[in-house]
């Protein structure tokens, strides 16, 4: 018999089923991170040296926001912004890292907008070379192995920077980024640069496009990778700019000891360019839990008359999983072929970081 009673529970139990439903189909979340940098440093150049203090000589110094909604089954929308800064020079602005808007689900990440392999966006291979040279930080000021420069022939050599280097950081991009058991598989696409060039179609903000993939399969203990860049021009291309570059690298860990390598190669336009190649090796011991030290050395060609190499090794201890002091020492050697010319750069730095 259908009594009011019942009738009521009924609509009673209907409305809490659609409350419920609603509340999980607008799951949503917001999170506010980021990071403070700070070294000490001795550098030294051809015999002329400086002392300073700096702020991103481990790592960047940056905040960011990034954002998470359920849209229910299984699909999430994901999005974010990020911004570095600095601690060390009064009055700096902040400077646009990447900022993203995209979608997640079992398929992996489909991302778009400014993207630099940080706060859920790709940057394959200079993620990728990262991974197979082990740094202790995060690639950044006297510190970096590998740089986030397309291809830098270094006219005039600095203190910071490494000899390797890949893109990092491409505007109006579209990533992809997936993990399937032991297999990771990301891709970029630049779909133009950052101003108008001469001779461009109407529309267009540049007359190069970036393509770039890369891939890496664990099996136990040892890890394998390998990706390529591919370079298009609008416009006919310039005499010697590059047209590709190819990378593998490797990672195997023994107990406390991991070991790996990577190799590169780039072409570029023009029947007398030459092919360019650089390589690296690098390894980190894990003293304890909290502490450990890591070495790489990496040598490279920047252009047909220029060579570099760099060695570097750097200390580091956690005081928590937020906090880490940490040391380490540069050394970056540039020979010009052309007239046996050698220029030596030299740092010694000391460093403090919090993640928050």
């Amino acid at each position: 018999v259908q009594t009011l009673e019942n009738l009521e529970m009924k609509k009673s139990l209907v409305a809490l089923a659609a409350l419920a439903a609603t509340t999980a189909f607008a799951q949503s979340s917001v999170t506010l991170y980021g990071n403070l940098d700070q070294t000490l440093y001795h550098a030294t150049n051809d015999g002329k040296s400086v002392n300073n203090s700096n702020s991103n000589g481990g790592t960047t110094s940056l905040w960011g926001i990034a954002g998470t909604e359920d849209l229910g089954g299984g699909l999430s929308f994901i999005g974010g912004y990020e911004w570095g800064t600095q601690t060390d020079i009064q009055g700096q602005g902040l400077a646009g890292r990447n900022a993203y808007a995209g979608m997640a689900g079992s398929f992996g990440r489909i991302t778009a907008g400014v993207q630099d392999g940080g706060n859920g966006t790709v940057a394959p291979l200079y993620v990728q070379a990262s991974k197979y040279m082990l740094n202790g930080q995060n690639n950044a000021g006297s510190l970096t192995n590998v740089g986030s420069a397309d291809f830098t022939p270094v006219a005039a050599p600095t203190a910071t920077g490494g000899v390797i280097n890949r893109k990092q950081r491409t505007d109006n991009s579209l990533g992809y980024a997936g993990t399937f058991g032991a297999l990771n598989v990301s891709a970029r696409h630049s779909m133009a640069g950052t101003n108008q060039a001469a001779g461009s179609a109407t529309g267009t903000e540049n007359d190069v496009t970036l393509s770039e993939a890369a891939v890496d399969y664990k099996i136990g203990n040892l890890e394998i990778g390998g990706g390529v860049a591919t370079y298009r021009y609008e416009a006919p291309e310039p005499l010697g700019s590059i047209d590709n570059i190819y990378q593998i690298g490797a990672k195997y860990t023994f107990g406390a000891l991991s070991v790996a390598g990577l190799y590169g190669s780039s072409s570029f336009n023009g029947a007398n360019q030459a092919d360019r190649d650089d390589f690296g090796l690098s390894a980190e011991y894990k003293l304890t839990a909290n502490a450990g030290v890591t070495a790489s050395y990496s040598d490279a060609e920047l252009t047909a008359t220029r060579d570099a190499s760099q060695f570097q090794v750097i200390g580091y201890y956690d005081f928590s999983k937020r906090t880490r002091a940490y040391a380490g020492v540069n050394r970056t050697t540039y020979d010009n072929v052309a007239n046996s010319a050698e220029t030596d750069l030299q740092s010694v730095v000391m460093g403090l970081r919090h993640n928050f």
